[in-house]
């Protein structure tokens, strides 16, 4: 998109200051220029990217306002501007004798995050904080997750879908954001525990993924994620709770006019509503109610096969109750059968009936 760009920059590693340059061309191979050498010429420390020269092919394409430009650049290195340590970073954009500097932190923090709910918790006796913020639009790279940090950086990132907490639905109106919009939710988890924890690329932790032994003292990562899957809930309770009333109804309504032939199953699923995206399609939520209905199938033959299998009853009561649970599992079974029968039956009238409509050319009667 731009004949080259240009990176500056001025650190300090192990004690000694550094100026860095170099000289990208695309046509080129493909550094054109690279210079680093020491200097103790200067007290600040800055990275400076210049993107010159938009080239033509492209500048048809760059009709993008400067808002839109800082959303898609903080929305790429959100991780960067929400952490506590985040650098001063501009934007400035030359045209001409004229210069505009935009300061992406300020803009990105009062403009983009709309709120942001904290709150302390404990695995054992380890101290956590998550900090729950709401973006304002659709983040594409940390759309609704939750997000292990060391040190202030990004270690691991997991969907909020994944843990079943569902914020299908745009729930944070505000004076800022309409209903229509979406927006996001990225929470950060961050602890001492955890700085002491990151290896040394900060790409990963050097604790397990599962606690394999009741006895070790070793706090897992899954453990901390299923507590802070807790918090998360716990933070949103209100808007979760409205998004699950919206799902009741928009299920009520399918399994009353649509698929009578779950409504039996579904009464032993309470949580299947968790699962539910609002957004689904009436036959992608068909397709979900089939999956449950053949779990459920599955599982009551195991159950019925086990009670008649019993050769020798130890516990009279224990046995009886697992006989009346088998006959009522199989019994809503066959109900939920017969409805279904009902259903295609119907089908096929409405289909018969159709077809006695149509005249000999193939074209129907309207």
């Amino acid at each position: 998109m731009f004949s080259y760009a240009e990176i500056y920059s001025q650190y300090i590693e192990e004690g000694k200051k550094f100026r860095y340059k170099c000289k990208f061309v695309p046509k080129n191979n493909p550094f054109e220029f690279e210079h680093n050498e020491e200097s103790n010429s200067f007290d600040n420390f800055k990275t400076t990217v210049f993107l010159q020269s938009s080239l033509e092919d492209f500048k048809s394409g760059l009709s993008i306002s400067t808002d839109d430009l800082i959303f898609k650049i903080g929305s790429n290195i959100l991780p960067i501007l929400v952490s506590k340590d985040c650098p001063k970073l501009l934007l400035i954009d030359n045209k001409g004798s004229k210069s505009e500097s935009f300061n992406l932190n300020t803009i990105f923090r009062s403009s983009y995050i709309l709120e942001n709910r904290t709150m302390p918790f404990k695995v054992r006796d380890q101290v956590f904080q998550i900090d729950a913020m709401v973006l304002k639009n659709k983040v594409p790279n940390y759309f609704n997750t939750m997000n292990l940090f060391g040190h202030d950086r990004l270690v691991s990132s997991l969907p909020l879908k994944d843990r079943g907490i569902d914020f299908s639905d745009s729930i944070f109106v505000t004076d800022q954001i309409s209903a229509k919009e979406k927006n996001s939710i990225f929470a950060i988890v961050s602890s001492p525990f955890l700085n002491s924890s990151v290896n040394q690329e900060r790409t990963a932790f050097n604790l397990p993924n599962k606690r394999t032994d009741e006895n070790t003292l070793i706090i897992s990562i899954d453990e901390i994620e299923v507590k802070a899957f807790e918090i998360i809930k716990q933070l949103f309770h209100n808007e979760l709770n409205t998004i699950r009333d919206k799902k009741s109804l928009k299920l009520d309504s399918l399994v009353k006019t649509r698929f009578p032939q779950f409504r039996v199953i579904l009464s032993r699923y309470p949580d299947f509503i968790d699962d539910l995206n609002l957004n689904s399609t009436d036959a992608e939520i068909e397709h979900q109610l089939m999956e449950v209905k053949t779990k459920f199938s599955i599982e009551a033959k195991k159950k019925a096969n086990k009670v008649l299998g019993k050769k020798r009853i130890h516990n009279k009561e224990q046995y009886s109750r697992l006989f009346d649970e088998s006959i009522q599992e199989l019994s809503d079974i066959s109900k939920s059968s017969l409805i279904d029968y009902v259903v295609h039956r119907k089908v096929i009238i409405e289909l018969f009936e159709k077809s006695l409509e149509m005249k000999e050319n193939g074209k129907f009667d309207y």
